[in-house]
């Protein structure tokens, strides 16, 4: 279950170790350009990121619908256990090693120094305090995997009233500026 306690836990667990490799997972659509997720600061892989560590235990930040309509899900073991057409319909899922990428690489071969988990309101107020980004911190450097997409497509500017936070996408923002442009808080 996608609880605040649960990813917090997983959080820690994390922190300390060392990441060797890193995967997004999204969806195939025709048409989609190759490498049109990457957007220099942003990237936007749709479903979550997988991130292995140099011992090849598998972590995962994916959106999910445990809690409420929508919540993030930071957890153990590989993507395809929670994200089943990865697993069962691989023509209709794509993943990719984003390992090489140079915003990835200060992250890589080096002990994660801190993750932090962010919770919000999303949807009705009624809903509660869920999941909806994780923070992880290597090299002095900090990643945000977000629980967002872009309102439109064509508007990719980091901007609160560009982006829906709380919804059914991943978006992956290097750096705390954009994620504050966003409105999330720096923990």
């Amino acid at each position: 279950m996608s609880t605040s306690d649960a990813c917090c836990a997983v959080a820690q667990d994390l922190k300390g170790l060392t990441l060797a490799k890193v995967v997004y997972v999204g969806l195939f659509y025709e048409g989609r350009p190759e490498g049109g997720w990457d957007f220099g600061d942003l990237h936007w892989p749709e479903v979550g990121v997988e991130l292995t560590t140099i011992d090849g235990e598998p972590y995962h930040a994916i959106w999910d619908s445990e809690v409420t309509h929508f919540d993030l899900t930071l957890a153990k073991g590989p993507i395809s256990d929670r994200w089943l057409p990865l697993r069962d319909t691989p023509d209709q899922a794509r993943s990719w090693d984003v390992s090489d990428h140079p915003r990835w690489q200060p992250f890589l071969g080096v002990p994660i120094s801190d993750v932090s988990v962010l919770t919000g309101e999303v949807g009705a107020s009624a809903t509660p305090q869920v999941p909806v980004a994780v923070r992880i911190e290597a090299s002095g450097q900090p990643v945000w995997i977000i629980e967002a997409q872009p309102k439109d497509a064509s508007e990719l500017d980091l901007r609160p009233d560009n982006f829906f936070i709380g919804s059914d996408e991943v978006i992956v923002i290097f750096g705390d500026g954009g994620a504050q442009n966003l409105g999330l808080p720096l923990p």
